[in-house]
């Protein structure tokens, strides 16, 4: 029984261990697939933080166990570069405080933002901006940080470049002359900065939540902007948009003034904004009304100007110039008087008053000046009146100034006071400097012309004097036998005679103004002239008195001329031209060259004769010296020594003679010598016992 128990037992046991084995195997089993998930999964993680776009980490007791190709980027490194490697050699280093302070808060369980930016150094030293989120893990069983990163450094720029935007927007808005005006969708003021403030009175306070059309525009406009305005919350578009106008505003006081403004559109949270720049130009459009006036009036001065230029009759020139000042609407009325030495009205002119400047001319007869006249007539500046209508009671123009100012001046050249000039002007643009400054040109101008006129009366006088003169002098010099020319320092000729004409073959008027070297000089010899005429007319040479030159007659001829010169003057001894005088020596001139010629062929006679008479001496000194060959008698041979000798001292003198270049000298130093040389060698004399010395 205990052997079938034992058996029993046994069985039972083999099933136990059977069943245990298949359990084994199961798990077995199970942990196969369990492991192949793993594997998988980790497959996939590795995958996931490879491809990831965000920088992945994990770090345990102060060094990386992990990072991610992307976390290694970012920073600069390779991945196996990071790993063991502190965390904190990424940090900033005025951030590692406050990220200890951080990781030993996380690690003493307390509750600290898994979000935080902080500047972290790259492997090249570039600082870079992160975003990290990091948590707490077990990792093997241990506490670990594991966390994702982003690089926001071109955020972060953004953003900074954001802010000096917004702070370089107020600094401009706070400093700008413009007013910059904000409003919502509708319609209400949102933003006023201080330019705004002084343009329209408004505290920023007092405008902001205001409806700013109603608030600042006057009430004309009101219906054309609530149409238009109706349209630009729908759409962001509208009749002003994106254009600059001229428009009438609102004072905080009440008063109207002109603006220039350009509106913009922009949305903000799906709702259209518009920006408005403002500007005051009321000082704009007074100095425009200003311009407009000093136009006219320059157009007045011009009219006048050109009247000045070509009126010559006084009368007429002080009608036409009080109408060009009218005419233009630079002045409302115009008039004019002149009297002589003596105070005494001359003539006067008037624009824009009409039949009561006859009282006025009434009242200059009898010796009457305005105030405004009697003002002028004892200071040389303009004399303002602000309101004759109240100050020139007794004046019979006071009721044409009406409303405005009056200017008065003196017409006045050198120490002559010739009258007086008044206009009539808007009270606001009489005390303007430029005003003043154009009407005292302008009054000047017209004196000027005055004077002119009257010059050109004794001009006309001067110049009658000077034609019979100078009629008279042309009379003397046609009479004279010689060229007579005047040149002026550019060669030009400026007076000839009839005996000039004559020689050159030109008329007068062909002759006049034309210049002397380019007209009546050979070429050959032109520059050479012309440039002794300029250097004597520049002070470079002394003028001579005669020379002689060859002119070119219209006929191509050349006439050779000795003339007699002198420097013409001005009052400050400076040369302003030549006067000379001419003969003509062309028949001269040829007689002596044929003269020359003759000479010159006997000279080559003559130089034939002597030389012809040398050589025949030389052939009978030779015919000598042969027959003394034949005779041994001493005194025989001492008779043809001295007539061979003889013979040769006169061809000696021959031989010079047409050796010489003047066939009426001879070089006797030479001829002695070379005559006593030849004496020497016919005698036997030696040099060395006789010597010759000539003073």
């Amino acid at each position: 029984m205990g052997e079938s128990k034992t058996k029993a037992e046994l069985i039972s046991e083999i099933k136990k261990l059977r069943q245990r084995i298949a359990e084994l195997e199961k798990r077995e089993i199970e942990y196969e697939q369990i492991e192949t998930k793993l594997r998988e999964s980790e497959e996939k993680y590795r995958t996931l933080t490879e491809s990831s776009l965000t920088g992945i980490f994990i770090h345990q007791d102060g060094k990386y166990i992990f990072v991610n190709d992307k976390f290694a980027e970012i920073h600069g490194y390779k991945p196996e570069e990071l790993i063991g490697k502190d965390p904190l050699i990424l940090i900033h280093p005025d951030d590692r405080k406050t990220l200890k302070q951080v990781s030993l808060k996380r690690q003493k369980g307390r509750v600290v933002s898994q979000r935080y930016e902080i500047r972290k150094i790259r492997k090249d030293g570039k600082t870079i901006w992160c975003e990290t989120i990091a948590t707490l893990i077990r990792y093997k069983g241990r506490p670990a940080i594991m966390g994702n990163v982003i690089d926001i450094t071109q955020r972060k720029q953004v953003e900074e470049n954001l802010r000096e935007s917004e702070e370089i927007f107020k600094s401009i808005s706070a400093s700008a002359q413009d007013g910059i005006i904000m409003i919502d969708n509708g319609g209400n003021i949102l933003y006023w900065n201080k330019a705004a403030q002084r343009i329209f009175g408004y505290t920023e306070k007092e405008a902001i939540g205001k409806e700013m059309h109603i608030f600042l525009v006057p009430e004309k406009y009101h219906k054309a902007y609530r149409k238009g305005f109706s349209k630009f919350k729908k759409t962001g578009h509208g009749p002003v948009i994106g254009k600059t106008l001229e428009l009438s505003a609102i004072r905080k006081d009440g008063v109207k003034f002109p603006i220039e403004l350009s509106v913009s559109a922009m949305r903000i949270r799906g709702k259209w904004h518009s920006i408005g720049i403002v500007r005051d130009i009321t000082q704009r459009k007074q100095a425009e009304e200003r311009i407009k006036h000093l136009n006219a009036v320059l157009r007045a001065i011009r009219n006048v100007s050109q009247l000045v230029t070509t009126e010559k009759d006084p009368d007429r020139l002080l009608k036409g110039a009080c109408e060009s000042l009218i005419g233009t609407r630079g002045y409302h009325s115009a008039w004019i008087v002149l009297w002589d030495e003596t105070g005494k009205l001359v003539t006067a002119a008037e624009a824009g008053i009409g039949e009561d400047f006859s009282k006025i001319i009434e009242s200059l007869k009898n010796g009457k000046l305005p105030i405004c006249g009697e003002k002028a007539l004892f200071q040389s500046d303009i004399v303002v009146t602000s309101n004759p209508f109240s100050i020139c009671t007794n004046c019979p123009l006071a009721g044409k100034y009406k409303g405005r100012s009056a200017m008065t001046v003196r017409l006045e050249h050198g120490e002559k006071i010739y009258g007086m000039l008044t206009v009539s002007i808007p009270r606001e643009l009489a005390r303007d400097k430029e005003e003043q400054k154009l009407f005292k040109e302008l009054a000047e101008d017209l004196t000027f012309a005055l004077y002119s006129i009257e010059l050109k009366e004794e001009r006309k006088q001067v110049e009658e004097e000077i034609r019979k003169e100078r009629d008279r002098l042309q009379k003397y010099l046609d009479v004279a036998g010689v060229i007579i020319v005047t040149l002026n320092k550019q060669g030009e000729i400026t007076l000839i005679n009839r005996k000039g004409c004559e020689i050159l073959g030109y008329p007068k008027r062909a002759l006049i103004g034309k210049n002397w070297f380019d007209t009546c000089i050979p070429e050959r010899y032109r520059s050479k002239i012309r440039e002794v005429f300029q250097q004597t007319i520049a002070g470079n040479l002394q003028a001579s008195e005669y020379y002689e030159n060859p002119v070119l007659t219209r006929s191509g001829e050349e006439r050779t001329i000795a003339w007699h010169n002198a420097i013409l003057t001005d009052k400050s001894g400076n040369a302003i031209g030549t006067l000379s005088s001419g003969e003509d020596i062309t028949q001269r001139k040829q007689a002596e060259e044929q003269i020359k010629a003759a000479l010159k062929e006997k000279e080559v006679l003559l130089r034939e004769i002597h030389h012809r008479v040398k050589n025949n001496m030389q052939i009978v000194s030779s015919l000598l010296r042969l027959q003394s060959r034949y005779t041994k008698d001493k005194q025989i041979l001492d008779i043809f020594k001295a007539s061979q000798s003889r013979i040769e001292s006169m061809a000696f003198i021959h031989e010079k003679l047409y050796q010489s270049k003047d066939l009426t000298r001879i070089d006797f130093t030479d001829y002695v010598n070379t005559l006593v040389r030849n004496l020497f060698t016919t005698y036997g004399v030696s040099t060395a016992r006789i010597k010759l010395n000539i003073d």
